[in-house]
Order: structure tokens, then C-alpha cells, then sequence
């Protein structure tokens, strides 16, 4: 499936299935790289979600030390023009930041947001990676 497809089907299906998130791989055995789920799924856990974001999607990242390039990955994240996008939340000790999305963003524009991260911060330009719903 392409991941304009799983986009699609992940809005679709995720008014239906609420805890239903969209992970993305560096490949099928590899770390995660971010995590897209709905806002009230963050809320649920207990996330303190500004009143602002109270509907829509949320595009996560995490930096942890356990993951391939981490400080380089971070440094690219920090310099790049979508980090002023991006909230920082801190949880279990490790450092996330995630993008609001407003529920209305076309498949087409929320996967241009993914590749876009995808080349800023992960340098993945024509390089696989793969991607499940969960």
C-alpha cells in the first residue's frame, strides 16, 4: 500500500477505530520514526493538549537515545523550518514534539507534512521506510 492510501484509509478508519494511530519505520524492522493519531487519543492518556488543539490529528516525533542518529537527527529537527511548527511535550523522560494537524488536511497535504519531515529531519531522500495502522 502506498502511503497516500494509508492515509486515507487512517482518516477513514480512525472515526471508527479511536485509538487507531499511523506508525512510520526507517524499514519493517527498524525504529520508529513518528507516530500520527487524533488529538483525543493524547488527550486520553493524559496529555495536557492546549485548548486550541482539541480536534484534528497529531503528527508525533520522538528523540530518545536508543535511536539511530539521534543528536544528528535532532540537530537537523532543530534547524529546519518545521520546527517553529511543533510543540515540545515531555514524557517518560524523553523528549517529543508534536504538529497539529487541523481535521480538515487533506490526505495529499498530510502526506507532503510526512515527507517533508521525513527529508528534513530524517535526511530520507529516496530512501525506504515503511509504515503500518496499529
Amino acid at each position: 500500500m502506498r502511503l497516500i492510501k494509508a492515509i486515507r484509509k487512517f482518516k477513514r478508519l480512525e472515526k471508527i477505530e479511536k485509538k487507531l494511530m499511523l506508525n512510520i519505520y526507517i524499514d519493517d524492522n527498524g525504529p520508529m520514526l513518528m507516530q500520527i493519531f487524533h488529538v483525543k487519543l493524547a488527550i486520553e492518556w493524559g496529555w495536557d493538549i492546549s485548548k486550541k488543539h482539541q480536534d484534528g490529528y497529531l503528527i508525533v516525533v520522538d528523540f530518545n537515545k536508543n535511536k539511530i542518529n539521534n543528536e544528528l537527527n535532532f540537530e537537523r529537527f532543530t534547524k529546519s523550518q518545521l520546527f517553529a511548527s511543533f510543540e515540545k511535550y515531555e514524557f517518560i523522560k524523553r523528549d517529543s514534539y508534536f504538529y497539529h494537524i487541523h481535521p480538515s488536511i487533506k490526505a495529499k497535504n498530510m502526506q507532503s507534512i510526512i515527507y517533508q519531515i521525513l527529508t528534513d529531519v530524517y535526511d530520507y531522500q529516496d530512501k525506504p521506510f515503511s509504515f503500518a495502522l496499529r
